[in-house]
């Protein structure tokens, strides 16, 4: 609600999206150890930063981190890396999950969506995607998905580099 209304204050800074990355994933690696799912950072070639809210950026990552756990199989590997340009920087988050059916796909950012398989199978609201959209746009970036079923899916955030880039920039979809 507070996206909604204008007052979420965000305090951008220059952000390692590696580091955020590996500070998420330490959170989850009880619930990895769980299931046996190994848990990675692949940091592009060189540093990877963006201009953002590091601690907005980290409930994004926890909300795709947290699904990636959630639907991926016992033994499996998720991964998250950073990628850029001149312009933006971008990470991404895989699993080796059941993947997102194509007709699916489209609404999976929608508040109060779950899947048909998820609603069955899982807890939760449906709003852990949609609020981690917003925040990334907030943030002058885009938040986008590609999946291929029985294959596994990847969460792309992209974000500008810099304060200039940012501002007024709205980021295409990855």
């Amino acid at each position: 609600s507070r996206v909604e209304t204008g007052s979420l204050q965000l305090e951008p800074a220059d952000v390692d999206l590696a580091g955020v990355a590996r500070s998420v994933l330490d959170e989850f690696q009880p619930q990895a150890q769980a299931k046996r799912l190994v848990l990675t950072v692949e940091p592009g070639d060189g540093p990877e930063t963006a201009w953002c809210d590091e601690a907005r950026l980290a409930q994004v990552v926890r909300a795709l981190v947290d699904n990636a756990v959630k639907f991926s199989p016992d033994g499996s590997t998720i991964r998250v890396a950073t990628d850029g340009d001149d312009r933006f920087a971008s990470l991404l988050v895989s699993d080796d999950g059941p993947g997102i059916p194509v007709d699916e796909l489209p609404l999976i950012f929608e508040r109060f969506h779950r899947g048909r398989d998820e609603r069955a199978t899982t807890t939760g609201a449906g709003l852990g995607l949609s609020i981690a959209r917003e925040l990334v746009e907030l943030m002058g970036g885009a938040l986008s998905a590609s999946s291929t079923e029985g294959a596994g899916t990847t969460f792309t955030v992209r974000l500008p580099r810099s304060a200039h880039a940012a501002r007024g920039k709205r980021v295409g979809a990855a």
